[in-house]
């Protein structure tokens, strides 16, 4: 078994938590339908969720925090390895970038999934980019170009400690099943397939300032940039799942007793530790 834990180095690509603000397809005028919010590590691996926003605001105020969570609202989830390279285009030095689907809600175990790519822009404004690229609009059916803005998140120190980065994957053919977790700073994502069925979960670190807060839906908390806060007292606490089943993440929160190639057992088999990075510093 491989040991240690990996500091981030200068040079390496930087871990970067990501919230799309909207998406415009080509003729009409932004919106954002859904909470999406990504995890990508320094390896580049990467879980993405999408969850729909209700259509019913005041109704959806209303409801407990229990019922908002296991329920039909999420819409793309996926996980996999994400490549870049640059553009020759030296006035906007644009990145193309590629997300390889290794899960995905969408896609068995044995499909492929359609290819995800986009020409990315650093924005005027510190912090956002803008992805250029095409893909098939849900409203339509159809192939269409779309714009999409996304913004960097702080990542935080919680719990005292330095911030952390865990990265896992399942792979079981023999039951059709796939997964993959990405633990980074104060997020933890989680997607997992097996055959028909799909599962995927969020956690966030919730300072204990945010619990107090009137805040009273799992969305408000989920997004509320309070949770960027860096505190030691606070509670992991689960703010979206969808499934069948549960995927089990509590080992992501003390991740500095993980080791790489370690092995945690889930339903369909086990989840293989293949990435530990730690950083004191000021990388957000």
């Amino acid at each position: 078994m491989q040991t240690g834990h990996q500091p981030w180095k200068e040079g390496e690509e930087a871990p970067h938590i990501s919230r799309r603000r909207y998406i415009q397809w080509e003729g009409e005028e932004p919106s954002e339908p859904t909470y999406t919010i990504v995890l990508t590590a320094p390896s580049n691996q990467f879980v993405d969720i999408r969850i729909l926003k209700p259509a019913d605001q005041d109704a959806f105020n209303r409801l407990s925090e229990e019922k908002l969570k296991r329920n039909l609202r999420l819409d793309w989830a996926f996980g996999g390895q994400t490549t870049s390279s640059r553009v020759e285009d030296s006035s906007k030095k644009p990145t193309k970038c590629e997300w390889i689907h290794w899960v995905d809600n969408n896609v068995r175990y044995n499909e492929k999934a359609p290819m995800d790519a986009g020409i990315v822009y650093q924005h005027e404004e510190e912090g956002l980019s803008l992805e250029h690229g095409s893909m098939v609009n849900p409203a339509t059916g159809k192939m269409t170009k779309y714009q999409e803005m996304w913004e960097n998140i702080p990542m935080a120190r919680v719990e005292g400690h330095s911030k952390w980065c865990v990265t896992a994957r399942l792979d079981n053919p023999d039951l059709e099943a796939k997964g993959t977790i990405v633990r980074l700073a104060q997020y933890i994502h989680a997607v997992l397939r097996a055959g028909d069925t799909f599962a995927a979960s969020i956690w966030m670190w919730e300072p204990e300032s945010h619990s107090e807060a009137n805040l009273e839906n799992a969305d408000a908390k989920l997004w509320s940039d309070v949770c960027g806060q860096e505190t030691v007292s606070g509670r992991w606490k689960e703010v979206f799942s969808a499934g069948p089943y549960t995927i089990k993440c509590e080992a992501f929160m003390q991740p500095q007793s993980l080791e790489m190639g370690e092995e945690l057992e889930a339903d369909f088999g086990c989840f293989r530790i293949d990435g530990v990075w730690q950083w004191p510093g000021s990388l957000s």
